[in-house]
């Protein structure tokens, strides 16, 4: 099996992962053959439009509760965070239904993300939240 290695410029670079990922879902490339990595590039001031960014129309449409989930997801530090994300994508494409496991994996590490950040914010000084 061919292994496809896709490289991201950080671990924010949400843009890059959707650019790739519609890319690699539009060439049918199953999840189990991609390898994602985060490295940093050569400068960290270097300007992100020097990335090469693969083009792709989209094929998939992500019902709205889930596109609520994938930034979240995508912030955790869960390490299968970004192969779980694709994987969805690719199971909605081929229009099957979502797995309980794979729902309920989505929705706890987005959850964690979101207490992590809150809890972030309660720790600032002069922390103007409601919720803290």
């Amino acid at each position: 099996m061919t292994r496809e290695t896709v490289t991201l410029s950080t671990t924010s670079d949400f843009s890059g992962w959707r650019a790739w990922a519609r890319k690699l879902l539009h060439d049918r490339v199953p999840a189990d053959s991609i390898q994602w990595i985060i490295k940093a590039p050569p400068s960290l001031y270097a300007p992100s439009a020097m990335r090469d960014l693969p083009t792709a129309p989209s094929t998939t449409s992500l019902p709205r509760a889930l596109a609520a989930l994938f930034p979240a997801v995508f912030v955790s530090e869960a390490p299968d965070r970004l192969h779980l994300l694709y994987l969805t994508l690719e199971t909605l494409r081929d229009g099957m239904p979502l797995p309980d496991e794979l729902t309920q994996r989505l929705q706890g590490l987005a959850r964690e993300s979101r207490e992590k950040a809150l809890d972030l914010r309660c720790q600032m000084p002069d922390a103007r939240n409601p919720e803290c």
